[in-house]
């Protein structure tokens, strides 16, 4: 990889990083938070994080099969971490 690509490829994958964590976050709110709102906006987190993980600008930014990472995660989600 040359050097002028190497910093675009670090960003993509941190917005990747940033939305699965962004999903873990909203999906232990709508497990353990009692406020109706603040559950809301998790519940659109969550959707918001599975639409990007499964729309084009994902695939432009990483070679990685989303429904690996979607399985992962719903995975994660019968465990506590």
């Amino acid at each position: 990889m040359t050097d002028d690509i190497r910093p675009y490829k670090a960003l993509a994958c941190a917005m990747v990083k940033q939305a699965v964590e962004d999903y873990r976050d909203a999906v232990h709110d709508l497990k353990y938070c009692k406020h109706k709102k603040k559950r809301e906006a998790a519940a659109q987190m969550k959707e918001e994080c599975l639409q990007f993980f499964r729309s084009d600008r994902f695939h432009i930014l990483v070679d990685i099969d989303p429904e690996d990472i979607i399985e992962q995660l719903e995975s994660e989600e019968k465990y506590d971490y």
